[in-house]
């Protein structure tokens, strides 16, 4: 089924799903699903409605027209569309490969709706995992480089492959401002901790210094500032007393590859809205 999604951002106020409703119905637009949220500290109203695009009387290509009398009377910022295609997503990745696995995994299984046409890395190390799954593998060493000079590289292949969205399965480089920017809202990175705790480097140990009692898992969006991107995601397992650093990272790995997969599967499906540092992610 070809199925049509609307995400919307508007003031809050009586009778806005009556309105949107009412358009898609006029139009012979048949419901699918639809939630909803009001913020009432900003009284924002945000909503994701789903509809079947068979008989539907708006090409979607045509849908900005239609709809710009309803989005201009709610004041309204809005996202259109179509479960026909499915994103490009590109994956980097360093040494550690449980959250590339499991993304490659879950897209085979169906369960991740997205193509992935590459993997980039740092190190050989993925090279057989990607063979595998018969995704393309690029190996860019990053040691002793210039990082203008690797992302260049990085950005040519991303262009080149018509990459939709990115997600940094525990790729270890910090992106640049330049290559954040080229891909703002866009890029998704699993942080092997319980954000905004233990930023930066080598999480499990700072976690087994402070002898905590979860490990978790945070996924978010890649901003400029390290590890402060729009959280998307998160869960925890609990820790015992008696767990080494290892022990730890056992542990926190699969909650990883669960965090991220989740993440990436909000995003391909549209049902995420970023607003400031905050995200509203719908069922």
């Amino acid at each position: 089924m070809n199925k049509a999604i609307l995400r919307i951002e508007c003031p809050d106020k009586q009778g806005i799903v009556h309105e949107i409703t009412e358009f898609l119905v006029n139009n012979n637009g048949n419901i699918l699903e639809l939630e909803q949220f009001v913020d009432q500290r900003t009284a924002r109203f945000f909503m994701r409605v789903v509809w079947d695009m068979t008989g539907f009387g708006i090409p979607l290509e045509k849908f900005d027209i239609a709809f710009a009398e309803t989005a201009n009377g709610l004041s309204a910022k809005y996202w259109i569309n179509s479960s026909a295609k499915k994103d490009r997503l590109a994956l980097f990745a360093s040494k550690e490969l449980h959250c590339l696995g499991e993304t490659l995994m879950q897209s085979f299984l169906g369960n991740l709706p997205v193509e992935i046409p590459v993997i980039i890395s740092n190190h050989e190390t993925a090279g057989n995992l990607a063979e595998k799954f018969g995704v393309k593998f690029f190996h860019i060493p990053t040691d002793g480089r210039e990082k203008e000079e690797y992302e260049k590289e990085q950005l040519r292949i991303l262009e080149e492959q018509r990459i939709d969205f990115i997600g940094l399965a525990r790729y270890m480089r910090i992106l640049s401002a330049n290559f954040v920017r080229r891909y703002h809202d866009r890029i998704i990175n699993i942080h092997h901790s319980f954000l905004p705790a233990f930023v930066g480097a080598n999480p499990y140990r700072q976690a087994y210094e402070k002898g905590v009692k979860i490990i978790g898992a945070t996924a978010h969006f890649v901003t400029e500032e390290l590890d402060q991107g729009a959280i998307i995601a998160q869960d925890i397992t609990p820790a015992h007393h008696g767990y080494s650093v290892d022990r730890l990272r056992q542990v926190g790995q699969e909650t990883e590859k669960k965090v991220f997969s989740f993440a990436l599967k909000k995003y391909a499906k549209r049902k995420i809205i970023r607003i400031g540092n905050r995200t509203i992610v719908f069922e």
